[in-house]
C-alpha cells in the first residue's frame, strides 16, 4: 500500500454475505473456476489487508453455515446476526475492532472488485478528519464496485438513530439521506468515457453469474491483477461478443 504504512492498521474491511438471495439462491458460495464466488473478493481484499483486518458478517440462518465454515478456514473473523438488521452486524464488527478508526463496506457478491478503491479511500482520509468517503449515491463507480469508507465511531454513534427497516437493511442509507449533516467526500470514476449504465460488477441474477464466469476466465481467475479500465474493456468485449452470437 502506498503512503502512510500505518493506515491499514487504522482501517478494516467489513464484507456482508448470505446465502438467501431470492433471485440467485446460494450465489455467495456458488463455484466459479472451482472456487466459491466469495473467495475472489476475499483474495482481492488480501492484496491490501491482512486477514485479521477483515470481518465477514452474515445472518444466523442455517444456510449460512457454509459461509461461517469458509471464514474459519481462511482465519477471518465472522459474525452471525440478524437477517433483517444488516446494520447491526456492522455494529458488531466495529465493536470487535475498536482500535480501527475507519471501515470499508463491501457486499459479498462482487467477485471482481477493484482493489485500487482501497487506495483511493485511504488517500482521501489521509491527514483529514472526515466522516466518510463514498462513490454513492452519485453512481460514481459501477454497481458492485462502490467505494464506501466510514468512520467507525460515527457509525456506532448514529446507529441508534436508524429508525426504519430501510436504514437497517441498506446500512448506509441513513447517511445519504442526511449528507449535509456530515463531513463527507463523494468520489467518481475518472476513466474517460465511463458511463454508469454500461457496466455492472455485482452478481444478482443468472445472467450476472454467467458474466462473472466469463470475466474471471479471461482474467485467469486473478481479477486483482487487472485494472478497472481493463475490466471495463473485458466486460464490453464479452457483451459485444454475446450480442453478435
Amino acid at each position: 500500500m502506498t503512503g502512510n504504512p500505518n493506515l491499514e492498521q487504522n482501517t478494516f474491511v467489513v464484507v456482508q454475505a448470505r446465502m438467501g438471495s431470492e433471485r440467485l439462491p446460494g450465489k455467495t458460495m456458488k463455484l466459479l473456476g472451482g472456487r466459491p464466488m466469495l473467495a475472489y473478493l476475499i483474495e482481492t481484499i488480501l492484496t491490501r489487508f491482512p486477514a485479521d483486518r477483515i470481518a465477514l458478517v452474515t445472518s444466523r440462518n442455517p444456510e449460512n453455515r457454509v459461509i461461517r465454515e469458509y471464514a474459519s478456514k481462511r482465519k477471518i473473523w465472522c459474525y452471525s446476526g440478524s437477517e433483517q438488521d444488516v446494520a447491526s452486524r456492522y455494529l458488531a464488527a466495529i465493536q470487535q475492532m475498536p482500535e480501527a478508526g475507519y471501515f470499508f463496506r463491501i457486499c459479498g457478491d462482487t467477485p471482481y472488485y477493484d482493489p485500487e478503491l482501497f487506495d483511493t479511500g485511504h488517500k482521501e482520509i489521509r491527514g483529514r478528519s472526515i466522516d466518510f468517503v463514498s462513490s454513492m449515491p452519485n453512481r460514481g463507480y459501477p454497481m458492485g464496485c462502490n467505494l464506501e469508507l466510514f468512520r467507525s465511531s460515527l457509525f456506532e454513534e448514529q446507529y441508534k438513530n436508524f429508525d426504519s427497516a430501510q436504514h437497517k437493511e441498506h446500512v448506509t442509507s441513513f447517511f445519504y439521506e442526511r449528507l449535509d449533516e456530515f463531513d463527507h467526500k463523494l468520489v467518481s470514476c475518472q476513466i474517460p468515457g465511463y458511463n454508469y449504465d454500461d457496466y455492472k460488477f455485482s452478481v444478482d441474477t443468472t445472467e450476472d453469474f454467467e458474466m462473472a464466469a466469463a470475466m474471471l476466465a479471461r482474467m485467469n481467475y486473478e481479477p486483482w491483477r487487472y485494472s478497472l479500465e481493463e475490466k471495463f474493456d473485458l466486460q464490453k468485449s464479452i457483451k459485444t461478443t454475446s450480442t453478435l452470437n
